[in-house]
């Protein structure tokens, strides 16, 4: 049986700059639309801002996953 490549990408990289990452996903998600969404996650599920941002980011992967597979349009 063939191995899966399943859960592929889905751990964070060893050695990983979080600044750099912080920026680099500020530079692409940035803008009024994120802002509004975090505080939506925030208020919704009652969570810090950190958490929001995760919550978020964790969402937004989720979406790029389904359209890749055609699920979304």
């Amino acid at each position: 049986m063939s191995q899966s490549e399943a859960g592929k990408g889905d751990a964070p990289r060893k050695q990983q700059d979080q600044k750099a990452y912080e920026e680099g996903w500020d530079r692409i998600f940035g803008g009024s639309h994120r802002k509004k969404a975090i505080k939506y996650v925030m208020n919704f599920y009652g969570v810090p801002e950190s958490d929001a941002k995760t919550l978020y980011i964790d969402e937004v992967e989720a979406a790029e996953r389904l359209y890749e597979k055609g699920a979304l349009p």
